[in-house]
């Protein structure tokens, strides 16, 4: 039997029931608490993913709400707010919250036997280990996003830049101090043995399907009257994305070729695509949608896509959480991506095109139109599966469970 353990999840950008993005931190919570554990969730308010949603919470502490989602015990620091994701007043939330963890009277919590820290902010690392220190417990550090790779591969910055050196020490820090590392993408193992000094202990918990996807088989598609080919895009509108690679695609083709580009979602560039775009007959940018008008938007597309930069920091793997939605939508997938490939490989659901290819991405979307529905529906459905075999939120707390078990 095993030993009864008492789990935090800290990380900033957990989100609460509802909001847009992933719920992998409730999720996890909520699923080794089933399994007889305690656990709770450390998280801040200052988030892009819900910065218009309010999650309910009475006063714990000073800087601190307590609430509780899906039998979870949830405290959330009211971090100060930031408007656009690069931006200076993020890198001042990421500080704020740090120095919020702090003031957290942990003692007032179930006392831990492992933390997990989830990034992004790579800088929760250090209030972990002190905390690790603090209650002897073991340390995980989780990672979803690669920093400082993720923004050296995207701006300008250097590796001599002051902020990026910073954050590299902070990553060697928090590979060398933790127990065992974790990453959502299948690939970290070399860079974690690239950057550290030791042979550090790396396993691989993806990102799931969490208990909203879960239902998506039973949200009935949108009628559409629209005959064209509707290739469609769901997610983020920022610099990260790499849309520029699907908008020139998008513009090669003319209207007599009928097909539909739709990209939904809110960002950074949205106003900025939505105003260039207005008057053009095959691009549309609608903005975002309720969680759930989107999946049934997306399940009456004909296919689904997104693509990447061809930056170092694929070489590791993917773990966007989009893949893992279009997936559980169950559409067929185009994917402009060259890193380490993973799930739309393995469940044999879709197609990978070179990064950044734009004659290829444009053929491939040619060859998709070119299938009989029957065979895209095949692809859509072996996708379903295997999401629903590999990356429910049991199966993975099950495997977490597993991680923490080994000495």
């Amino acid at each position: 039997m095993q030993a009864k353990k008492s789990i935090w999840y800290i990380n900033k950008y957990a989100s609460p029931p509802g909001a847009n993005g992933g719920l992998r931190g409730l999720s996890l919570a909520s699923e080794f608490i089933q399994h007889g554990h305690s656990a709770v969730v450390i998280n801040s308010r200052s988030n892009h993913y819900v910065i218009q949603h309010e999650a309910p919470g009475r006063r714990f502490s000073p800087g601190f709400t307590y609430a509780e989602h899906w039998g979870v015990p949830t405290y959330t620091h009211q971090t100060i707010r930031y408007s656009t994701t690069a931006s200076a007043q993020r890198i001042l939330s990421w500080l704020h919250f740090e120095i919020g963890l702090l003031f957290l009277p942990a003692r007032r919590l179930p006392r831990p036997t492992h933390i997990i820290v989830s990034s992004l902010s790579l800088l929760t690392v250090l209030n972990g280990y002190r905390l690790a220190r603090k209650f002897r417990a073991r340390l995980v550090f989780e990672i979803r996003d690669i920093w400082p790779l993720s923004l050296t591969a995207r701006t300008s910055l250097s590796k001599n830049n002051p902020v990026i050196a910073i954050l590299s020490l902070v990553e060697k820090f928090g590979y060398g101090k933790a127990d065992v590392v974790v990453g959502t993408m299948p690939n970290l193992v070399e860079r974690v043995h690239s950057v550290a000094d030791r042979k550090i202990r790396v396993e691989t918990i993806g990102q799931g399907i969490d208990r909203e996807l879960s239902t998506i088989a039973e949200i009935p598609a949108l009628p559409t009257s629209n005959p064209r080919f509707r290739v469609t895009y769901g997610g983020s509108i920022g610099r990260a994305n790499a849309l520029q690679t699907l908008l020139d695609v998008a513009e090669s083709f003319a209207p007599h070729d009928g097909i539909l580009f739709e990209f939904y979602g809110k960002g950074d560039y949205l106003s900025e695509l939505q105003k260039k775009y207005e008057y053009h007959s095959t691009i549309k940018f609608p903005g975002p949608l309720p969680r759930v008008e989107l999946f049934q938007t997306l399940r009456s597309s004909d296919v689904l896509i997104f693509a990447t930069d061809n930056s170092e920091v694929w070489n590791y793997g993917q773990s966007l959480h989009k893949v893992v939605e279009y997936m559980a939508i169950g559409r067929p997938i185009i994917a402009a991506y060259s890193g380490f490939p993973s799930m739309i490989n393995e469940a044999d659901c879709g197609f990978f095109v070179p990064a950044e290819d734009k004659d290829a991405l444009r053929q491939r979307i040619i060859d998709v139109k070119a299938m009989t529905i029957e065979e895209r529906s095949a692809m859509g459905d072996r996708a379903r599966k295997w999401i629903l075999k590999h990356r429910t939120y049991k199966k993975l707390a099950n495997d977490y469970l597993a991680i923490l078990n080994r000495p």
